[in-house]
């Protein structure tokens, strides 16, 4: 089902955090609308606003960056990365580092 989505995502240009960066709140809306990620006006807005946060603090060579720092466990700078995305709290840094340590993709 993950794959599934994350292809839908893709496809609607959403995993591109260049060109995520450049949209509008209302363009992510629409398409993460038409990626299935509809959950009501409140949830639907406050995705596309994390997701619009994450494009422009991972687009360019960040997301491979932030890897790299991942993997090779520099913590610190990976915490400075993360803390640029709007509702990727403290709570959550840890659970990102770990996973991405565990992951083929990375992060």
């Amino acid at each position: 089902m993950l794959r599934a989505a994350r292809a839908c995502a893709r496809a609607r240009g959403l995993l591109d955090f260049d060109s995520v960066a450049n949209l509008s709140g209302e363009q992510v809306d629409l398409r993460l609308a038409a990626a299935g990620h509809r959950r009501g006006n409140d949830l639907s807005l406050l995705m596309a606003t994390r997701l619009l946060s994450k494009g422009t603090a991972l687009r360019g060579d960040e997301l491979a960056t932030l890897a790299l720092r991942v993997k090779v466990g520099d913590t610190a700078a990976a915490t400075a990365t993360l803390a640029k995305i709007q509702g990727v709290g403290p709570a959550v840094h840890p659970h990102v580092l770990r996973a991405g340590k565990t992951s083929s993709h990375g992060t």
